[in-house]
């Protein structure tokens, strides 16, 4: 009978490790089967860009996600399925940047540089113009 429990036991051991996962081999094994993009979205003379809004969405149209870069120009998407993508980065004062055909690589993290051209904008003037409007609280009319 000893030798049945050491056998069940065995058995027991090995049917657990198969449902049991290390978080870190989780977490690897994610990393193999998707991708990510980093990178910094700076000026024509190389300052970061803080506060640009980055997009990004597959090129078939779905998945569109979107970030603001940190104070030094720095932005980080992750968990990407593999696929082509395309980036788009704005800010105010400066013209859009797009990046198409993206590829994303499976276990890879590309390291991309963004550019933005300064763009000169002006914006327009508004006019606020108020007219007295008098109201009669005894009829239902406007005046």
């Amino acid at each position: 009978m000893p030798q049945l429990t050491s056998v069940r036991s065995a058995w027991f051991i090995a049917f657990a490790c198969l449902f049991i996962t290390d978080p870190d081999t989780a977490i690897a094994q994610q990393r193999a089967t998707t991708g990510g993009i980093a990178g910094v979205v700076a000026t024509e003379d190389g300052k970061a860009v803080p506060g640009a809004t980055v997009r990004l969405s597959r090129n078939d149209g779905t998945s569109p996600r979107e970030i603001t870069t940190e104070q030094n120009g720095a932005f980080r998407f992750t968990n990407l399925a593999p696929g082509l993508y395309r980036l788009t980065s704005r800010r105010i004062g400066f013209r859009e940047a797009i990046l198409l055909s993206l590829r994303i690589v499976a276990g890879q993290t590309s390291e991309i540089r963004v550019q933005l051209t300064a763009s000169p904008t002006q914006l327009s003037t508004v006019e606020v113009r108020v007219t007295p409007t008098s109201i009669d609280a005894t009829s239902s009319e406007l005046a």
